[in-house]
């Protein structure tokens, strides 16, 4: 099939309102594509012809099926940005290091995803400000959720608190550092789920105190979602500055048990921490079952660390 008329059916596709009619025509050209390949497996050309119209057409799938164990730079390329839409991470991440860099903005764009997936945040970050063209807005969202965001103006509710402690911290000589606020509602719904919604204020008073920008919220993966609406740190000139990604883990709690996989920690590691520093943060925890059916139950720490 030439390149014309393969480029004319795609322009069909995009503009014609019979669903019907449209199906048919997929169908007439794959059903042609795949018999002509099936003749002739080999030709590593017309393979990717197919490849491309239904990677035009959004089927990964099958582009995955086509273009696996096939070794040119083209094929790999149109591979592994299939393979991150499928949401194969790891599979894709081994071809796009093996080939590197490449000037391709969607191509670039993926690859920074992958890597951003992976926990890979500083290489995510120098991807994606390479990436041009339609795909640089999608680049630079990204770059705002992975890095920390800085704000000059110290929050209302902030200034408040400060306001309203004043005595209380001046009166601490001894201790590294102090919490402020901890506030926790539970609310337990009709159709026994809950939600948790935790608010944390604290002050670094001393060096040891820093520990306390260490977040770690505990949760079971198997009936409960951590949410993060906010994590920042307050410097002691009014400086604001917002957690990113790149300061965020979740991983498992006991890594040296696998039976105990879905045990997790929600892990935030405040930027900027120093003495003086203010940390606040608001989660919130779902849970999408009970521990027993429509019962619940909860426990408080004379002693808790946060």
């Amino acid at each position: 099939m030439s390149k014309f008329i393969f480029a004319f059916l795609l322009l069909f596709f995009a503009c014609s309102p019979n669903l019907e009619s449209l199906n048919k025509q997929y169908k007439k050209i794959t059903s042609r594509y795949e018999q002509a390949l099936s003749r002739n497996p080999q030709n590593i050309a017309l393979r990717m012809k197919l490849a491309h119209f239904y990677y035009q057409l959004s089927n990964y799938q099958k582009v995955k099926e086509l273009l696996t164990n096939i070794s040119t730079k083209e094929a790999k390329i149109l591979l592994a940005k299939s393979l991150v839409y499928l949401n194969e991470y790891s599979l894709a991440l081994e071809i796009f290091e093996s080939l590197g860099e490449i000037e391709d903005d969607e191509y670039l764009y993926l690859y920074g995803k992958v890597l951003e997936e992976k926990n890979l945040f500083p290489l995510a970050i120098k991807i994606y400000k390479k990436v041009k063209g339609d795909f640089k807005d999608y680049a630079l969202k990204r770059l705002k959720e992975i890095t920390i965001t800085i704000e000059k103006k110290c929050p209302k509710n902030i200034k408040r608190l400060l306001e309203k402690e004043k005595g209380f911290i001046e009166g601490i000589t001894k201790e590294e550092a102090t919490i402020l606020l901890c506030n926790e509602v539970i609310e337990i719904k009709e159709d026994n789920t809950s939600l948790s919604t935790f608010h944390f204020v604290g002050k670094i008073l001393k060096e040891r105190g820093k520990d306390l920008g260490e977040v770690e919220i505990e949760y079971d993966s198997t009936y409960q979602k951590v949410e993060l609406e906010y994590a920042r740190t307050i410097t002691s000139d009014g400086t604001v500055i917002y957690a990113g990604k790149e300061n965020i883990r979740d991983v498992s709690k006991y890594l040296d048990y696998p039976l105990y996989s879905n045990a997790k920690a929600f892990i935030i590691s405040m930027p900027a921490v120093e003495v003086g520093s203010i940390i606040e943060y608001k989660a919130k925890i779902y849970s999408y079952k009970l521990i027993n059916k429509n019962n619940f139950s909860f426990i408080y720490k004379l002693k808790e660390k946060f």
